[in-house]
């Protein structure tokens, strides 16, 4: 009977450890793509079109990218699996030369 109890327990501790793992990917993911957009302005490559071909397709969706003070920041929504939770995660990168 114990077992049955803590099942819907366990089940909601494996969701948010899913989304968790889901949230740091796409962090990483963002991260990376800032990194591209600030080497793409440095070289004089289109920045956004960069950052889009750095982020995975689901990340896209929602992208916006800023260029402002030597930096690039990328903002992108996050889509979760709890319905009307949509964190916006940001990164950003400097756009500084050697």
């Amino acid at each position: 009977m114990e077992t049955v109890v803590l099942l819907p327990a366990l089940a909601l501790v494996a969701v948010a450890a899913w989304q968790v793992a889901l949230a740091a990917w796409a962090q990483v993911a963002v991260h990376d793509a800032a990194h591209a957009g600030a080497r793409a302005r440095l070289v004089g490559e289109p920045v956004r079109a960069v950052v889009a071909a750095a982020l995975p397709a689901r990340l896209r969706a929602g992208m916006r990218v800023e260029t402002a003070a030597g930096r690039v920041t990328v903002h992108v929504r996050l889509h979760t699996l709890i319905p009307g939770l949509t964190p916006v995660l940001e990164a950003s990168a400097p756009a500084v030369g050697p």
